[in-house]
């Protein structure tokens, strides 16, 4: 099941990732930390991006658990959504990957699926570490709040480790 079409509404220029070293990982300024969109379908993957740019934080994308899991160790990431079922490496996996490191162990992370209401799959996300669990569709309100609120706090926490 894929994202519904998101209405148009028009927007500047696409907000383009910031690069940093690892040395600067936790000292960055707020509205550098992203948001990392993690699905093995680019139309979802377009669908999302176009409904978060307007939250003003660089936007991410990653087509496998693989990848994911390179960019969160690469960028400033404050919140990954994280689609549940993808080839190869899925997103209870790379969630278990994600817990078991101490530089991402409080990273929140929002696993994404469109296979219905299952009470099992949310118990083993929320067990494994999950900040939330959406099912498609997703109201384009509720996951910019979702990710803002989350990604906010994640911030503060960097910023006051960093201090």
């Amino acid at each position: 099941m894929r994202l519904p079409p998101v209405p148009h509404t028009p927007v500047s220029e696409p907000v383009a990732p910031h690069r940093y070293s690892p040395s600067d990982r936790g000292s960055a300024p707020r509205d550098s930390y992203a948001v990392l969109v993690v699905d093995d379908h680019e139309d979802n993957l377009f669908a999302m991006e176009q409904v978060l740019v307007p939250l003003g934080r660089p936007v991410l994308r990653a087509t496998s658990g693989e990848q994911a899991l390179r960019t969160v160790l690469r960028e400033n990431v404050a919140v990954v959504l994280l689609d549940l079922l993808m080839p190869g490496l899925d997103g209870l996996g790379v969630l278990g990957y994600l817990r078991r490191l101490d530089q991402t162990r409080q990273l929140p992370v929002i696993l994404i699926t469109g296979v219905g209401r299952s009470d099992e799959l949310a118990e083993r996300a929320f067990r494994l570490g999950a900040a939330g669990f959406l099912i498609k569709p997703i109201s384009p309100w509720s996951l910019c709040t979702h990710v803002e609120a989350l990604a906010a706090l994640y911030t503060q926490i960097r910023e006051r480790e960093a201090s």
